[in-house]
């Protein structure tokens, strides 16, 4: 199983540097596509971390990746909107696709805030 999930973050990688890399299409579509894989990738590779039993060697790569996951949703929304529009404009609106991430921010900073001992009794656990 770790292997696979190695293997998917390493493929999501290539794919969204293609998808960055891109100079023809649509820009922003493939923007957004891309910006997804990534995050695809990241949550793969921690996945394989934690599986792997490497946490231990990465403690700091535990907590911080979660406000970038909760973008999952705003990325892929807007990357059909884009398709369908065949544009993408900025609406006001949009903001409320982001306070997941506000949230998962604030609770990173909790978690960071709290003494040594809280974080390092959740990385052995």
């Amino acid at each position: 199983m770790e292997q696979i999930l190695l293997i998917v973050a390493i493929l999501g990688l290539i794919l969204s540097t293609l998808f960055f890399t891109k100079r023809d299409g649509f820009k922003k579509s493939t923007f957004f596509l891309g910006t997804f894989y990534f995050i695809i990738s990241l949550y793969c590779f921690q996945t394989w971390v934690i599986e792997s039993r490497l946490l231990l060697y990465w403690q700091w790569f535990y907590v911080w990746p979660l406000p970038l996951y909760a973008l999952l949703a705003p990325a892929l929304y807007f990357y059909f909107i884009s398709i369908i529009a065949d544009e993408f404009r900025w609406k006001w609106s949009y903001l409320i696709l982001f306070v997941p991430s506000l949230l998962a921010l604030i609770d990173v900073l909790a978690v960071y805030n709290k003494p040594v001992q809280f974080y390092q009794e959740i990385i052995e656990n």
